[in-house]
C-alpha cells in the first residue's frame, strides 16, 4: 500500500533497495568499503574480479591505506563494470571497527556523500558497507543512512534529484534491510529531506538505468516520505 509522507523541500533523493548483485546494477559509481590489510571479499571480491584484481593489488601493496573515511577513486576505463568509477572508502583495522562500528560507518558514509557531490556524481550503487563484519543489518543500514544524511546537510545541495542504490542479493538480509529502511523512514531523520524509496526485491531485481525515469512498476511500489 502506498503511503504519502512527502515533505516540502527543494530537492529530491531517490533511494533504491535492490535485491540483486551490485555487479548487475548500472550506476555512475560503485562504492565499496575496504578494511586495512584485508583481502576483498563478498561484493568487493566480485567487483575486484571484474577489474582484473586491481583492488586486491592496491590493498596488498598498500597503495590504498584504508584509513577510516579515506576515499580512493578508481576510474573504470575499459574495465567490464557498469559504472564510470569504483570508489573505495577505508574502514580502518577490522578489530577497531568492531569496537565502534556506529561511529565508523556514519563517518564513512558522510565522506562518501561529500566526495560524490563535490565531483558532480549524483548516482551511486553500494552494499551494506561493513555489514560483513557480523553487525546486524538494521544497525548497519541506520548508520549508513544517517551518515548519508550528514553528508547531504554539509553540502549546498541545489535543485536536482540524486539516487542511491543499496544492493543486497541475500533474500533474508534484503527483507531485513527493507523492514529497517521503512522503519527508519518514519523517524525524524527525513524531516529535512524529500526522499522516494523504490523497491526491487530479489525475485524482480533488474538493472537500474543511470538516468532513466522510473518505470510503471517502480511508480506503483514507491513510498513517499
Amino acid at each position: 500500500m502506498q503511503e504519502d509522507h512527502r515533505l516540502a523541500t527543494t530537492t529530491r533523493d531517490d533511494l533504491v533497495l535492490d535485491g540483486g548483485s551490485i555487479t548487475d546494477v548500472r550506476a555512475r559509481a560503485y562504492v565499496l568499503g575496504v578494511f586495512q590489510g584485508v583481502t576483498p571479499a563478498g561484493p568487493a571480491k566480485a567487483i575486484d574480479g571484474l577489474v582484473d584484481g586491481v583492488i586486491g593489488d592496491f590493498v596488498a601493496r598498500r597503495m590504498f591505506s584504508a584509513n577510516v573515511g579515506e576515499v580512493f577513486m578508481l576510474p573504470a576505463g575499459t574495465m567490464p563494470v557498469m559504472a564510470e568509477m569504483v570508489l573505495l572508502v577505508g574502514l580502518g583495522p577490522l578489530d577497531q571497527f568492531v569496537s565502534k562500528p556506529d561511529e565508523v560507518q556514519r563517518f564513512v558514509a558522510a565522506n562518501v556523500l561529500r566526495t560524490l557531490i563535490r565531483i558532480g556524481v549524483d548516482e551511486f550503487a553500494t552494499v551494506l558497507v561493513g555489514g560483513g563484519s557480523g553487525q546486524p543489518v538494521k544497525q548497519t543500514l541506520e548508520n549508513l543512512v544517517r551518515g548519508f544524511v550528514d553528508g547531504l546537510r554539509d553540502i549546498d545541495r541545489g535543485e536536482r534529484t540524486r539516487r542511491a542504490i543499496l544492493c543486497e542479493n541475500n533474500a533474508g538480509r534484503y527483507a531485513e534491510m527493507r523492514e529497517a529502511m521503512f522503519a527508519l523512514a518514519r523517524t525524524e531523520l527525513f524531516d529535512e529531506i524529500d526522499t522516494i524509496i523504490f523497491e526491487q526485491p530479489p525475485a524482480a531485481a533488474r538493472r537500474v538505468a543511470v538516468t532513466s525515469a522510473p518505470t510503471v512498476s517502480e511508480m506503483r511500489s514507491r513510498i513517499f516520505l
